[in-house]
């Protein structure tokens, strides 16, 4: 396990605990919403919050955004589906919300700084050669 700053990372789970409960429903409540497009005021009332006050606490606890936050969350959600090599971008796409595989791409590049395509470029050369 290990510890940054008030976060407690677990390596078992890859979940993020924080000791402030609003914040720790807030980030449960984007987890489970990884696969769509989450508003912030969605993420404010389910933690139990008016939006300035989690705005807050997120900044104080991962010195960023909620809507930062909720994109992060977002990518991390499409990258799980890009190694999964037998669906398309579109099949992604389709999944998570967005009308087409173009929207998908601008999405995670404005947050990621390179394609879903070359992501996936990028694990199969990272991949260890098929033992034989």
């Amino acid at each position: 396990m290990a510890r940054v700053g008030a976060l407690v990372i677990r390596q078992s789970s890859n979940l993020i605990a924080v000791d402030d409960p609003a914040v720790s429903k807030a980030i449960r409540f984007i987890q489970q919403h990884d696969d769509r497009r989450v508003l912030v005021d969605e993420v404010a009332c389910a933690a139990g919050l008016n939006r300035r006050a989690l705005e807050r606490r997120f900044l104080e606890h991962f010195n960023q955004g909620i809507q930062t936050r909720c994109r992060e969350m977002r990518c991390a959600h499409l990258e799980t589906l890009f190694r999964e090599r037998h669906l398309s971008l579109e099949q992604i796409a389709f999944q998570c919300g967005f009308s087409e595989a173009g929207h998908l791409t601008r999405f995670y590049a404005s947050v990621r700084s390179e394609t879903p395509s070359s992501y996936r470029k990028r694990l199969v050369q990272l991949e260890p050669p098929p033992q034989t």
